[in-house]
C-alpha cells in the first residue's frame, strides 16, 4: 500500500510537471525534452542556436522596468553568483562536484581576463551575464575561440522572482555598449533550443542567427557528434584549428588554462 500511494503521488507530480511544460513549451518542445530524457542514459543529446550581433551599429540604451544597476564582478563575488543560482555552498572539501566545478570555471574566466556583469537592486543581486573575449564554453568539445574585436555572451541567469522585468535585456545591451566603447565591432552568443524566452529576448535585442546545431556526446567518453542544421557553423571549428588555439594561448601567456 505504502509502494501504490508513493508511486502514485510520483506519477501525479510528473503529470503536473508535464501538463506545465505542454502549456510553457507548446508540443514540439514538450516532446524533444522527452526525446532528450530518454537519450539521457547513454548520452547528451542537444540542440543549440548560435547568434551574432554587428556591434558597428548603433545600440540604443534600454532600461529595466525597476530600478536596477550593474557593476563588474570579481572573485569575492562568486559565492554570491553560485548562491543566485541555487549551487550548495559550503567549505571548499564539502562541496560537491557540480558547485566545486562551476566555482573552477568562474574563477577561471576571470583569471585569464573575462568580465561578469553582475545586475543589483538596491543590494540585491538578482541577474548577471558574462562576456568572454578570449573564448567561452560552448557545446561539449567545441568551445567558442575568439579573435580581437569579438565577443561571447557566454552565461546568463536572472533569479526567478525577478523575471519579467527586462533586466536580462538591460544587462545584455550594458555589455554590448561597453563591448563598443573598448572597440569589440561583433558579438556572439549561444541559447539551447528549449530556452524559448531567450532566443525572444535575444531577437527583441537585435541579434540574429548565425547557425543551429544538434549535438550527442556518448556518455563516458569525450566523443561528440555535431551535425549542421541550419546557417554557419564554422565558428565552432575553431577549437580544433591548432593556429588559432596557439595564438590564442599566446595572448592568454604561459600559466592560462586550454580551451576545453
Amino acid at each position: 500500500m505504502r509502494f501504490t500511494d508513493r508511486f502514485g503521488r510520483s506519477l501525479a507530480r510528473y503529470s503536473r510537471a508535464t501538463a506545465a511544460t505542454f502549456r510553457e513549451d507548446g508540443p514540439l518542445l514538450l516532446l524533444w525534452r522527452i526525446l532528450v530524457k530518454l537519450v539521457s542514459p547513454i548520452g547528451r543529446l542537444g540542440v543549440s542556436v548560435l547568434y551574432e550581433k554587428d556591434l558597428t551599429l548603433e545600440i540604443p540604451p534600454v532600461e529595466a522596468r525597476v530600478p536596477a544597476t550593474i557593476r563588474h564582478g570579481t572573485e569575492e563575488d562568486i559565492d554570491a553568483v553560485l548562491a543566485l543560482q541555487g549551487y550548495t555552498l559550503g567549505a571548499e572539501i564539502d562541496e560537491g562536484e557540480i558547485t566545486f566545478e562551476q566555482r573552477r570555471i568562474y574563477l577561471d574566466r576571470l583569471r585569464r581576463g573575462e568580465t561578469c556583469f553582475l545586475v543589483f537592486v538596491d543590494s540585491e543581486l538578482v541577474a548577471f551575464d558574462w562576456m568572454c573575449r578570449q573564448w567561452g564554453e560552448a557545446i561539449p568539445g567545441f568551445p567558442i575561440i575568439l579573435d580581437p574585436g569579438e565577443f561571447y555572451g557566454a552565461e546568463a541567469f536572472t533569479a526567478t522572482v525577478w523575471r519579467g522585468l527586462d533586466l536580462h535585456k538591460f544587462v545584455n545591451n550594458s555589455m554590448l555598449r561597453f563591448a563598443q566603447s573598448i572597440g569589440c565591432h561583433r558579438c556572439y552568443t549561444m541559447a539551447d533550443l528549449v530556452t524559448w524566452r531567450s532566443h525572444r529576448n535575444l531577437r527583441r535585442l537585435g541579434y540574429d542567427v548565425l547557425g543551429v546545431v544538434l549535438w550527442f556526446r556518448l556518455k563516458g567518453t569525450q566523443k561528440v557528434l555535431v551535425l549542421r542544421l541550419q546557417g554557419q557553423i564554422d565558428l565552432f571549428a575553431r577549437a580544433h584549428c591548432p593556429a588559432r588555439i596557439d595564438a590564442l594561448m599566446r595572448r592568454l601567456g604561459g600559466d592560462a588554462s586550454h580551451p576545453v
